[in-house]
């Protein structure tokens, strides 16, 4: 069925993608007019040194991404840990996810792992995601396939397609759940309507193979030429694969 869609072997590129959903927002495309951005971020740094912890993590968001001002991942740090030092949970995953990529500074995993404890303790659904991720691959933590999968659970609940695929991949797998075909297609199902690529992949290989659904080669092309159109050279090969039997199975 393919690789699993695993945030720990990418994990800058999952978390920080992630964050515009909960622990921050999309990095922005470059300023033309620098110094009016950095006024913006000198207002915002005044803020920020009366203790808001909002503009705190705002200034730490800036800082990290280098919007209005030169990139500088330390400092960032050091914004992310006063507003979380005030209970700002977005903050706080905003630091498990910099120490568990290393993005910009020495990564500690098993600090990043206490950080995602503290914004989960909130219920920042991306915390969720890279506590599940850590007891997935055993990074700053012992691997358990049953914690990962119920920290995936509550992520799912919450909307994460990166949740709902990763659960979905374990039902269908049987790693640290039952196996079960039919919830792993449910699951792949809402992270497909999302847009999710690799969920459309395994939903493609479900209807392609009859697992948890029934077979359906046109629902399996349909999916998998979702997922083909963004990138996903696995559905692209899936699919040339289902044409060509297609084609051979057809009256000459």
């Amino acid at each position: 069925m393919g690789k699993l869609y695993r945030a720990a072997t990418a994990a800058a590129a999952v978390f920080i993608a992630a964050f515009a959903t909960g622990c921050g927002r999309e990095k922005p495309a470059a300023v033309e007019n620098a110094a009016a951005e950095s006024q913006a971020v000198k207002n915002l740094r005044l803020i920020a040194s009366r203790g808001f912890a909002e503009a705190q993590r705002d200034l730490g968001v800036k800082l990290l991404e280098g919007d209005g001002v030169a990139r500088n991942a330390a400092e960032a740090m050091e914004w992310f840990k006063k507003a979380a030092g005030q209970g700002d949970a977005a903050a706080a995953c905003r630091l498990g996810a910099m120490l568990f990529s290393g993005d910009g500074i020495e990564a500690d995993e098993s600090a990043a792992v206490e950080w995602f404890r503290k914004a989960a303790a909130h219920g920042e659904t991306e915390a969720f995601v890279g506590l599940a991720a850590a007891y997935e691959k055993g990074l700053g933590v012992g691997r358990d396939a049953k914690e990962a999968a119920k920290w995936y659970a509550r992520a799912a609940a919450k909307g994460s397609h990166i949740a709902q695929t990763n659960l979905g991949y374990a039902f269908l797998t049987g790693n640290g759940v039952r196996k079960d075909a039919k919830e792993a297609a449910r699951l792949f199902a809402l992270a497909a309507a999302q847009g999710d690529r690799i969920a459309q992949t395994h939903l493609g290989d479900c209807f392609r193979d009859g697992a948890g659904v029934k077979r359906d080669a046109g629902e399996a092309a349909r999916l998998y030429r979702l997922a083909a159109a963004q990138g996903d050279a696995r559905a692209k090969a899936a699919l040339e694969k289902l044409d060509a039997g297609s084609a051979k199975g057809r009256p000459q």
